[in-house]
């Protein structure tokens, strides 16, 4: 939660219960910024009620209720407690939430007493997320990086800050700051989503073809917190053409999920090209094996796929597949027009279908 709701409700029935009646105009004020909630009331509080009473492990003394009719009245509806309460119910919930430290704050006059509810981190970071998308989606892309910037010089040990700026700056071509970033990470002792930035900086220097960087980025990956993030290095092993390395982490994810179409299409497309390794290699069983374990993974992919695209793709492999396993004419065409049929646009279809047609003819033509 942003803020937990104890704290914000302890915070406003105070105001509610602590503030002036007699010929104060000023209302009690509650704002809500980007990083806080402040909580306002005047004037501040009574005498005897100094600002080292309100920090932690210290108690507010027994001085006289400003307003015992009010305090009252909250308790018959259940919104207050004993006196003296209400502050450590606010830092105790504060600290329950994972949430910074409440701040009480008043001028020596005591004009005003304000609570300040710093929010939840990962809010703050989740806030910054949705507006540097905003300014990277209307083309204000420095500005997207500059935003998550701000908010990153105060929360460093945000995995999922510090890969969404690696991943703006690799799209901006500024590679400098995509290692300030990561380098600055990975020097933190506790992190949170400690993954992320390992995967985006793997991910960009692999689809610019600088697969040696890429690898070693993905072997310094202290942990793999959940499936979704093994999977992603799986991938990207397979891009990088570590095709035994991403052979065994698909081995285990399909352990895992078995029905999961994605992991299933993605295993088999790694079995193919795995199996075209051991092209020279004497024994051919290795290669047919492999093949026709694919084989295998592409139909139960077709079965559990709802989605047009991967349906067509895993129609178009298992074609590939069944030449290479030399099966029947009619099973070959059969998976290469499936293919076309869910995705009529996708011209690499039809080419390789129009391909593989002429050269059985031309096979045929010379027997």
């Amino acid at each position: 939660m942003p803020y937990p709701y104890e704290a914000m409700e302890e915070a406003i029935v105070n105001a509610i219960y602590h503030r002036g009646y007699d010929g104060q105009q000023e209302p009690n004020k509650i704002y809500l910024y980007p990083d806080r909630m402040e909580i306002i009331s005047y004037p501040g509080p009574v005498a005897g009620i100094e600002k080292k009473h309100f920090e932690k492990g210290q108690t507010i003394p027994p001085v006289p209720a400003r307003n015992r009719r009010v305090g009252e009245f909250l308790k018959d509806l259940k919104l207050a407690e004993g006196r003296g309460t209400g502050i450590p119910k606010i830092q105790r919930k504060m600290k329950e939430n994972g949430s910074p430290e409440p701040i009480f704050d008043f001028d020596d006059m005591k004009n005003y007493f304000r609570v300040i509810l710093p929010v939840h981190p990962r809010y703050e970071v989740l806030n910054a997320l949705r507006k540097a998308e905003n300014h990277w989606a209307v083309g204000e892309k420095r500005d997207a990086i500059n935003h998550l910037m701000k908010v990153y010089d105060n929360q460093s040990s945000s995995g999922a800050l510090a890969s969404q700026v690696i991943e703006y700056a690799f799209h901006m071509s500024d590679v400098t700051l995509a290692r300030d970033i990561f380098n600055t990470f990975i020097k933190e002792s506790k992190k949170s989503e400690e993954s992320l930035p390992y995967l985006a900086m793997a991910r960009n220097y692999i689809t610019r073809g600088e697969y040696v960087i890429g690898m070693k980025i993905l072997k310094e990956i202290p942990i793999f917190p959940s499936i979704s993030d093994k999977l992603e290095i799986a991938i990207l092993k397979k891009k990088s053409r570590d095709f035994k390395g991403a052979h065994k982490l698909f081995s285990e994810l399909f352990t895992q999920n078995p029905d999961d179409p994605k992991i299933i299409h993605e295993f088999a497309q790694t079995k193919i090209r795995l199996a075209k390794e051991y092209r020279r290699h004497r024994d051919s069983s290795i290669k047919k094996k492999l093949n026709k374990e694919a084989s295998e993974l592409l139909r139960r992919a077709l079965s559990l796929s709802n989605d047009n695209i991967r349906t067509a793709w895993c129609w178009f492999d298992l074609a590939t597949t069944l030449q290479l396993l030399d099966e029947s004419y009619e099973g070959i065409e059969t998976a290469y027009l499936n293919s076309i049929a869910v995705l009529p646009n996708e011209n690499h279809f039809t080419k390789s279908y129009e391909n593989w047609k002429r050269n059985v003819k031309q096979k045929r033509k010379y027997k």
